[in-house]
């Protein structure tokens, strides 16, 4: 029987998007990160479960009815033309049958009428994940339990701030689905907001191996959150391993005066010539973009956050 991987209901200004993962079948490791496998058989088995993929499925919505197929990942994805202010019933059908969701995060993300959110990545971001070296990345994946696994101090600490201003809490990431219960394990342990969790496709053994994953999946989901966010503006969160500072230049570009500050995590001694060109171009365009490492004042740096904030 198929099998809900993942489902998140968003509200933004006048849209609402529901969007999620549908497997073939049901793990027998079970949800979550305990269970009778350990962390990394459980998670490997999750390579080796099919999505349910190009299939009809109904989602019921309150009093609404709406098809959808999923594509070749299991994923589906609609938008309506309406703002939810309230967490909707939500019931997800496929072949007659109601899908039993056991997901243990929130399904709902209420838009907010505050003036500031964050969006964040989640890799060498707020968690240390080695993401520039393959070998160390995988091996803390799969070795290391996402409740061993510390936040990153600073970022932490500002996010934590903004949220207390009521602001929201977008984390968009190119890790694949598979790894929910991971990610959304250490999110809970470690105390972070339970913001919007974007992942790319749900991932087989064979597709991880063999395909890249989308370009621009980040770019696309950040740049959806900000236009359809009023005027609400926005602290961003990346890191120097992938192409935060690419991505978070060219959105300064596109959205002037909707970022209020960018935090970029340096994670070696020095960047290459390439980051250094990336970094640099991105202070050119953008002067509150703040480089930082384990040695940056987070204290200080806290305070003048709080001041732009009172300028909103």
């Amino acid at each position: 029987m198929a099998y809900v991987w993942q489902v998140s209901v968003a509200s933004f200004k006048d849209k609402t998007m529901v969007s999620g993962v549908l497997l073939s079948s049901a793990s027998v490791a079970g949800r979550g990160v305990g269970g009778r496998l350990s962390g990394f058989a459980r998670l490997l088995l999750s390579y080796f479960i099919r999505p349910l993929a190009h299939a009809e499925i109904e989602l019921r919505i309150n009093n609404q009815n709406i098809p959808a197929i999923t594509d070749e990942n299991g994923t589906f994805n609609v938008v309506l033309d309406y703002s939810l202010s309230s967490k909707p019933v939500l019931g997800i059908f496929h072949e007659g049958k109601r899908l039993k969701i056991e997901q243990n995060y929130p399904l709902f993300f209420p838009y907010g009428e505050e003036k500031i959110g964050v969006i964040s990545d989640i890799d060498d971001t707020i968690l240390l994940s080695h993401t520039a070296n393959s070998a160390k990345r995988v091996s803390t994946l799969f070795f290391v339990s996402p409740f061993k696994r510390k936040a990153i101090y600073f970022t932490k600490m500002l996010i934590d701030q903004i949220h207390k201003e009521r602001g929201g809490v977008y984390f968009v990431s190119k890790s694949e689905s598979n790894l929910f219960d991971v990610i959304t394990s250490f999110i809970k342990h470690n105390g972070l907001p339970s913001g919007l969790l974007l992942l790319t496709p749900y991932r087989t053994l064979l597709k991880l191996m063999t395909e890249k994953k989308e370009k621009d999946f980040k770019l696309n989901n950040i740049d959806f959150i900000i236009k359809n966010s009023g005027d609400k503006k926005f602290v961003l969160f990346g890191d120097d391993t992938q192409m935060d500072m690419e991505i978070y230049t060219s959105l300064v570009k596109k959205y002037p005066g909707r970022i209020v500050k960018i935090y970029i995590r340096r994670t070696k001694r020095k960047l290459n010539r390439k980051k250094l060109h990336q970094w640099k171009t991105l202070q050119s365009v953008f002067a509150r973009s703040v480089l930082f490492t384990k040695d940056t004042d987070v204290v200080q740096e806290q305070e003048k956050l709080n001041e732009l904030i009172k300028q909103i």
